[in-house]
C-alpha cells in the first residue's frame, strides 16, 4: 500500500526523511548488496539518501520538499551524516531493527551505524517486506 503524502504526513524532520524513503523504495523497488542495482532499485539507506534530496542518475527528485526540509527551522534538522544519511535517521532505525547504538567512544560512531543497518538490509533472508514494515515502524517513533 503506498502511503499518500497528503495524508497523515509525519510533523518531525526525521520522520518526513523516512516517510519519503518508503516512497522511494515503493516506487524503485529494493536491493541488496549495492546501494542502487542496474533496474534501479535501492537500498534502505541509498533509499532515506534519495529522500533527502540526492539525485540517482540523471533523474532528482522533488527539489522543493529537499529546500523546505532544509530550511525549515521547525525542523530540527541540524545533525551529522554517515556516507550522506544523516545520523538521527540510521539511529531511529536501529531503534525499529533492535540493533544495538555503538558507545560513541568507540570511534566511528556514524560509520557504525551506516555499516549495522547495511548489514541488516544485505542479510540473505531479507526482504522488501521486511524493509517496508521497518520504515513504517521507524514512522511511529518521536
Amino acid at each position: 500500500m503506498l502511503y499518500d503524502p497528503s495524508k497523515d504526513r509525519p510533523v518531525d524532520g526525521v520522520g518526513r526523511i523516512i516517510w519519503d524513503a518508503l516512497g522511494v523504495i515503493q516506487k524503485r523497488g529494493w536491493c541488496q548488496n549495492v546501494e542502487t542495482n542496474k533496474r534501479g532499485h535501492v537500498c534502505i539507506l541509498r533509499a532515506v539518501k534519495v529522500a533527502y534530496g540526492e539525485t540517482i542518475g540523471d533523474s532528482s527528485l522533488d527539489t522543493d520538499t529537499v529546500n523546505r526540509l532544509k530550511l525549515d527551522d521547525n525542523l530540527g534538522l541540524v545533525f551529522g551524516y554517515a556516507n550522506g544519511v544523516p545520523i538521527p535517521v540510521m539511529e531511529r532505525l536501529c531503534v525499529v531493527l533492535d540493533l544495538p547504538l555503538p558507545s560513541t567512544q568507540s570511534g566511528r560512531y556514524d560509520s557504525l551505524l551506516y555499516r549495522e543497518i547495511a548489514n541488516w538490509n544485505d542479510a540473505g533472508e531479507r526482504t522488501e517486506d521486511e524493509v517496508l514494515d521497518v520504515l513504517r515502524q521507524a514512522l511511529l517513533i518521536q
